[in-house]
Parts: structure tokens; sequence; C-alpha cells
């Protein structure tokens, strides 16, 4: 409508690497934020969004609603449940927040989901159930990833370049989709392995162009700025300062593996002195005239899998699970969808515990 739009606040999103520059940065776009739209910042928290659903379900004259709730969604559909649980007459939380994990856990535990997604790929492919792979030779795959990591970072270094940061970002980006981009991985490694040339930005473009099932939905007209104003407001992102250098020291030991991801530390400054007041947090209590089903994919790196599963227990709800990757499970495995469906519609939740795609090579 004419009376909603999304934060502007005039600045650019593009913060520098340089992290002796990114408190004066973050500092001015919430002085920016706050010129452009101050009087807004104290409503962009989760539990006011959470009041005007609720106004909406009033003006559409609906005793209840059911709900489906993705990403950040799970955590606005958790708060509503909270606070209106008689309003609810089925929820979905697909890929779900835990607000137990809010602070620096939100950047430490997506680097440690993505160690346990290389665990996983290195495993499928010694094994030979992942089909092809062709980093597997008979050896030891850990030790043998090891190698190759080490050759190139060390190479790069020569060179002066940032190979960690590269080697591990562009790894970061294949071991999250099983189904496509785990052999595109084994391909590359392999070619490293045996000196080959490899162009790192082709391969990662190469997974998500060919990764249709495993692809977050597109975002239309989406506000980074209002993302921020609303995580900052939660308490999502830490506001002490001291929280660069825990994320900073913290990643290599969560992720040995990904210690390159450290750059991550700098979004720890976005919410440092963001011009409005901490929100109080709803707490999250289960209801049990309040039907509710969690879902979540296994290699989800956006939302790791431990989010869902404390968001489970926390409502006291049934865990549905998709063994795969990508960001969202409802717009991935039929499987997925046809037990959405049945809850949304009949309020049949399947059992608590449910596997779909028990096997990486099965898309549903």
């Amino acid at each position: 409508t004419t009376r909603s739009a999304p934060l502007r606040c005039g600045v650019g999103l593009l913060a520098p690497n340089n992290s002796g520059t990114l408190s004066s940065y973050y500092d001015e776009f919430g002085r920016a934020c706050n010129r452009s739209d101050g009087d807004r910042l104290q409503f962009l928290d989760t539990e006011t969004a959470a009041r005007d659903l609720d106004a909406v379900r009033v003006a559409l004259g609906e005793e209840k609603i059911s709900f489906l709730g993705m990403s950040y969604g799970t955590y606005l559909g958790a708060v509503y449940r909270s606070l209106f649980p008689t309003r609810v007459r089925t929820m979905i939380l697909d890929s779900a927040i835990d607000p137990t994990r809010f602070g620096v856990n939100q950047l430490l535990d997506p680097a440690e989901a993505t160690e346990i997604a290389l665990s996983a790929f290195l495993e499928e492919c010694a094994s030979g159930r992942l089909l092809p792979c062709n980093f597997n030779d008979g050896t030891d795959l850990r030790a043998k990833y090891d190698t190759v990591r080490n050759q190139y970072v060390s190479a790069a270094r020569r060179g002066r370049e940032a190979g960690e940061e590269v080697f591990d970002s562009t790894i970061a980006d294949l071991v999250g989709y099983p189904r496509n981009g785990w052999p595109i991985l084994g391909r590359a490694l392999q070619e490293l392995a045996t000196g080959q040339p490899v162009n790192f930005n082709a391969t990662s473009a190469d997974s998500r162009s060919t990764d249709q099932g495993e692809r977050l939905v597109p975002l239309d007209r989406f506000s980074t700025a209002t993302n921020f104003a609303v995580n900052c407001r939660d308490g999502l992102l830490p506001r002490d300062p001291g929280a660069y250098q825990s994320v900073f020291d913290q990643t290599p030991v969560v992720a040995p593996h990904f210690s390159g991801l450290r750059g991550d530390a700098r979004l720890t400054y976005t919410c440092i002195n963001w011009p409005a007041p901490l929100a109080t947090q709803v707490p999250l209590v289960p209801q049990v005239n309040a039907p509710a089903l969690v879902i979540a994919s296994t290699h989800d790196l956006t939302t790791p899998y431990r989010w869902s599963q404390g968001m489970s227990t926390a409502l006291g709800v049934p865990l549905l699970t998709r063994n795969g990757g990508g960001h969202v499970a409802v717009t991935k495995s039929a499987c997925v969808r046809e037990a959405a469906a049945r809850f949304l519609i009949d309020a049949i939740a399947p059992p608590d515990g449910t596997v779909c795609s028990p096997s990486f090579s099965n898309p549903s």
C-alpha cells in the first residue's frame, strides 16, 4: 500500500573489508537511517510485526490463520503463535531461526554447519555412495583434502593473494548443495589435486545455475536496510563491541577447515551503535491449542539444522527433516510439499522424526 515502504536510509550497504573502518561505517549507516526514518526505527521488530499480522487477520475477518513461514518468517510465526495462540489454526516453520542462538552464535553456527557438511561430503565420496565423485581415489580423503587446501593457500600466499578466504568461501558455496554441488566439488578438488587449472569463480556459478532444486526462492522487493533494522532491534546480531574478536577467534575452532570465513566477523559491527533500543524478546512457549510443524534440511547453511531442532524443542512440536541442502525445504522436495499441504489443509502432522529424501540421490 502507499502507507507501507521499506527502509532505505540513503547510503550504500557494501561494507569495507578493513575491520578498522567497519565501526565508523556502520555508525554512519545507523545515523543515516535515523535521519531518514528515525520515527520508524523503534517499531521495526518482530513483536510489532506479529501484532501487525494479527491486525491483517482482523481486517480480513478471519477467526484463525494458517501460516507458512520460511527463514526469518519462522521467528515471526513463532512470536505470533506465542502472542496469539488461539488465533492459529495451523503453522509451518520452514528453516527456522533459533532465538536461543542470537548474538555471536548467529555467525558461528553457520560456519560449524559448513564444517559438518564438508565431513558429510567426504564421507559420502569415500564410501562410493556419491556418484560421480572424482575426488575418490581410495586414499584417506580427509588427509587428501587437507593437502589440497594447504597447497592452494600456500601458493596464493606466495603470490600475495587471499588464498584461504577464496578457497574456503568457494568450498562453502558448494558444500551446502549435496545433489548438484557435491559432484562439482569432487571434480574441482580432483583437478586441484592433479595440478589442473580450476576456475573457482566459474565453479560456484556452475553449482548455483544447475542446482535449481536447492536454491533460495527469489526475494522480491527485499530491503537489506529493513532487515538490518529488525535484526538490530531483536538482538539477532550482537551489540557487544568485543563480539568481532570472539567470532574471529572461534571460527577456526568450530570450523577448522573454514578459518577463511573469519571475515564474516565484520557483520558483528552492524548493530553495536544502532539508534533504536533493543526490543524485549517474546518468550516462545508450547501451546497445545496452536498446532505447528517445523521443517528443515540437514545441510542448510543459512539457517543450520540445529536451529530448527531448537525451535522444534522450544515449541514442543514435530520436526520434519529433509536430507539435503539449500535454504528453505518446502520448495525443494515433493515429499516435504505433500506433508506441508496435508498439515495446512487437514491439520495432520507427520510423526516427529520423519525424514524426506533418505539418500542424496533421491531428490524427493
